[in-house]
């Protein structure tokens, strides 16, 4: 599918990518500045295409999913890239849960924590919180996280996991 690339701000520096066959769907906001919206949270920084309509923001990737009317619907950049708008291979609608399994994280072990000079492996199932104990290393308190995630989420593995725990050969 063709690419068409959208300037961002006045000068045009930046751009975004939409795909050609969505083009149509910008005609209303014609004449309208799309612009470079950085967020930063946690540490993580954040860039959006966006323009103002009437004193409120308009990002591109919901105008893109029609998601403009629904406040409570998440339109997601599968790669990250929230100036890659190509519905044809980056975005999608998405619940808060998809959403949530997209996110980069930071380079550290899932559901370890530091606790002091230790580390705290914690894990949450149905909404509640198990601590797994302390540990002196991140990995030891890793590994217990990882064993106690196979028992309690035997249908969230790969099959390729299955079958280790399953003793396939």
């Amino acid at each position: 599918m063709e690419t068409c690339f959208i300037p961002l701000g006045r000068k045009g520096n930046r751009h975004t990518m939409i795909d050609a066959a969505d083009l149509p769907l910008l005609a209303p906001y014609a004449g309208y500045v799309w612009n470079l919206h950085t967020s930063r949270k946690n540490g993580v920084v954040k860039e959006y295409a966006r323009c103002w309509n009437g004193g409120k923001p308009v990002y591109l990737h919901r105008v893109l999913l029609g998601l403009l009317d629904k406040p409570d619907v998440l339109g997601e950049h599968e790669n990250g890239n929230g100036l890659d708008n190509r519905r044809s291979v980056n975005l999608r609608v998405a619940n808060h849960s998809q959403n949530n399994h997209n996110v980069r994280r930071r380079k550290t072990f899932r559901g370890v924590y530091r606790a002091g000079r230790r580390y705290r492996a914690i894990i949450k199932f149905h909404g509640k919180q198990k601590s797994l104990g302390t540990f002196d290393f991140a990995f030891q308190a890793a590994d217990a996280y990882e064993s106690a995630a196979r028992e309690l989420y035997k249908f969230a593995l790969t099959p390729g996991q299955a079958l280790m725990l399953a003793g396939a050969p």
